[in-house]
């Protein structure tokens, strides 16, 4: 079978032609890749920045209601306040692995940073509960 010298570059310029659209489309789903790497990443800086700020309100609030001069309440305040700021701490280490992840390790930070918010989310519901019964005993005795 003898080709001439025409279809020998009709069929390379399909060929190329459908190399150039494989590489198009090779790209353009590198690129959605990326941009969802980029909307989570950012959602999960947003989710840390808020845990932290409310973490720190709590911290304020905690701050205000020390200076009730009844020892074990206050003693039990101080220790909430302690776990508070050991919590806050917590959010700030997986803000920073959060800020520094890249596309190929985002699987394991976001595993890994999602795993620490349910931790730290429901420690903190946890010291809010206790420090909402601690303030409730102030008032029982008085």
């Amino acid at each position: 079978m003898k080709y001439d010298r025409s279809e020998i570059l009709m069929k390379s310029l399909i060929l190329f032609i459908t190399v150039l659209v494989l590489a198009a489309c090779s790209n353009k789903k590198s690129d959605k890749l990326a941009a969802e790497f980029e909307q989570q990443k950012k959602e999960m800086v947003q989710k840390l920045e808020q845990i932290e700020s409310d973490i720190s309100d709590a911290i304020e609030d905690l701050e205000d209601k020390l200076n009730i001069n009844e020892g074990p309440i206050e003693r039990n305040l101080e220790k909430a306040k302690s776990d508070l700021e050991e919590k806050k701490n917590d959010v700030r280490k997986s803000f920073r692995k959060t800020k520094n992840a890249t596309q190929d390790n985002w699987e394991d930070v976001k595993s890994d940073v999602n795993s620490t918010l349910k931790d730290i989310e429901g420690e903190f519901n946890n010291l809010k509960k206790d420090i909402k019964t601690t303030l409730e005993g102030i008032g029982d005795e008085q």
